[in-house]
């Protein structure tokens, strides 16, 4: 990677100077995040042939070689580098900065979860946005929930939290609930991980009781599975005899990424084009019914619970349920 660079000046041999200061990188390397080093490295390099001829002169090119070595060494080891040039009138200072991928879009029925303490790292500079609506994410309130309660409108605060999820300061989950499908992928990583193990039993243990040993924890783990709504599989499994928090325990597998969501699509399959009645629910519902809009979304998106949803739609046959 290199920005070639020209001056134009009647002293040269062929009245310019071209020059160009390459960066090689292995073949699968991100470079993205060295553009912006390249670039201002090669404006330096200028600047300093500019006042000083410093690429041009006999004497001075133990000085370049100097500044690459060093430039390669210190990026290398440190991500950043503090190079004194000539008489330490200059200095050529670099920084090395990863680059982020962009956040994904946020929605209303989604719930942030806090990874960092938001409440230590916040000082008064902050956006004010940013500071109204930080003391409600705890785990439990969706993004729309959040603006309701913060009386922020709800563009701001899914701006806010996306800038939160590119610095990695929350995760994004769905909104806990008893009707809810869960099931679990592969646990290879939290059952070889003495670390996790020992996370997992501090954080789902209820408060004054005793920690539950891992072997249950785990059994309850693998209990989850398509079609066993959390309500049962508390019920099935003697759930709350383990003195577990349940919407902590599934928390922590959601956000490990060994428990994902199954979510409920309600989906309208008659081949005819009826409409429901003018004074009928479905009337507003009818559009969504595609399969791509799951209860979790629907519910937010009309301000009902699930079991109101789900007696909305029970009084049209045409109306099927995909879980995926």
């Amino acid at each position: 990677m290199g920005y070639p660079v020209s001056i134009k000046d009647d002293k040269y041999e062929r009245n310019a100077l071209l020059f160009n200061m390459c960066f090689v990188f292995e073949k699968e390397a991100e470079t993205e995040s060295y553009e912006q080093i390249v670039r201002k490295m090669a404006r330096v390099l200028r600047s300093l042939e500019v006042e000083s001829e410093l690429l041009n002169r006999p004497t001075s090119k133990a000085t370049v070689l100097n500044i690459m070595e060093q430039l390669l060494e210190d990026l290398n080891s440190y991500s950043e580098c503090q190079i004194p040039i000539k008489d330490d009138a200059n200095m050529i200072n670099l920084k090395l900065f990863p680059k982020c991928r962009d956040p994904p879009p946020v929605y209303d029925y989604q719930v942030p979860v806090c990874v960092v303490d938001l409440e230590k790292v916040m000082d008064n500079h902050w956006d004010m946005t940013m500071q109204r609506i930080i003391p409600y994410i705890d785990g439990v309130q969706s993004v729309r929930r959040i603006a309701d309660i913060a009386d922020v409108d709800v563009t701001f605060v899914r701006i806010a939290i996306q800038h939160l999820l590119y610095y990695g300061c929350v995760k994004l989950v769905d909104i806990f609930q008893f009707s809810n499908v869960y099931a679990i992928k592969s646990v290879t990583g939290l059952l070889h991980s003495p670390e996790y193990q020992a996370e997992l039993i501090r954080f789902v243990a209820r408060p004054g009781r005793p920690p539950p040993p891992f072997a249950i924890l785990f059994t309850l783990y693998c209990a989850l599975k398509y079609g066993v709504t959390v309500q049962h599989w508390i019920e099935k499994n003697k759930v709350l005899a383990s003195n577990i928090d349940v919407r902590r325990f599934i928390l922590y597998g959601v956000v490990r990424g060994f428990v994902y969501r199954v979510h409920k699509y309600p989906m309208w399959v008659t081949k005819t084009d009826q409409s429901a009645a003018s004074d009928s629910p479905l009337k507003y519902l009818r559009r969504y019914l595609n399969g791509h809009h799951h209860y979790d979304e629907l519910c937010t998106m009309f301000a009902c619970t699930p079991k109101e949803l789900d007696e909305i739609l029970k009084v049209e046959s045409a109306v099927k349920i995909l879980w995926k």
